[in-house]
């Protein structure tokens, strides 16, 4: 996977934010279609928090979590570690790449990693991703429309716009999440659910945490400038406005995400 395309970036603040994630919150479409014996690849694990997740539900099976980065899969190799879960490794890996050998999992999982990945690149994954699996076993991948956006209080429709052009000039698709089906289908698997859920975020805590992940941890900003969109002194005020909204008693924000599950 390009490097430049996640746009998101693997500072400590931006895994500790991840660590929030769970299946729960990110990955209950795929929940329905899961036996306790499965083997299931993880692909862009990140800090490992939903790979952990599975690995609770697969009792009888195991994980495997990947990323592109060592540094996330330092965090994840921990975050197992200290939940005492034994049916679980992850590895540095490349979702193009991947090193293991034909039909070897019963299901691959992805969350928010086809928006990050350039769009020409997103065939050869799903090939790959396609190569691992056992006949029968199944896909699900959630992820963003970035043009669902909705936040109040605060004029904040330029900065998704900004860090959408971000993700256009890195390659990859900002509005991925609608188009999944679609992707699935024509890489030669039988979609068997076609979805949707929300990223929301209105309690203190989770947008004090969401704002964290803009501000402090996201690499977007200084790719927004690198590529000459903003003016550091545009991005600080950016920043000033996502704290003021995370401190808002009503501040309020949601996005769309798209998801599909597919059958060999």
């Amino acid at each position: 996977m390009s490097k430049v395309a996640y746009t998101m970036g693997q500072e400590p603040e931006t895994l500790q934010a991840l660590l929030q994630r769970t299946v729960a919150d990110c990955a209950s479409y795929l929940v329905p279609y899961l036996k306790c014996d499965f083997r299931l690849l993880d692909v862009g694990c990140g800090p490992g928090s939903i790979s952990c997740d599975f690995a609770n539900i697969l009792s009888h099976g195991s994980v495997i979590g990947i990323d592109q980065s060592p540094e996330a899969v330092a965090v994840a190799k921990k975050t197992a570690f200290e939940r005492g879960i034994g049916n679980i490794s992850f590895q540095t890996a490349d979702v193009t790449r991947l090193p293991f050998e034909d039909a070897t999992f019963d299901v691959v999982h992805a969350h928010q990693v086809l928006i990050h990945i350039p769009t020409d690149l997103v065939p050869l994954a799903l090939k790959e991703i396609k190569r691992v699996m056992k006949p029968g076993g199944v896909v699900g991948f959630r992820d963003g429309i970035w043009d669902s956006w909705a936040i109040y209080p605060g004029e904040m429709k330029w900065w998704v716009e900004m860090t959408g052009r971000v993700m256009d000039t890195a390659g990859s698709d900002r509005n991925a999440g609608m188009k999944l089906h679609a992707w699935v289908r024509e890489a030669g698997f039988q979609v068997v659910l076609k979805s949707s859920s929300c990223v929301f975020r209105a309690d203190q805590e989770p947008r004090k945490a969401m704002a964290a992940l803009i501000t402090t941890g996201s690499s977007q900003g200084k790719k927004a400038m690198e590529f000459g969109f903003c003016g550091e002194e545009e991005l600080h005020k950016a920043y000033e406005a996502w704290k003021k909204w995370a401190d808002h008693e009503d501040g309020w924000m949601s996005f769309m995400c798209g998801e599909v599950v597919g059958r060999m």
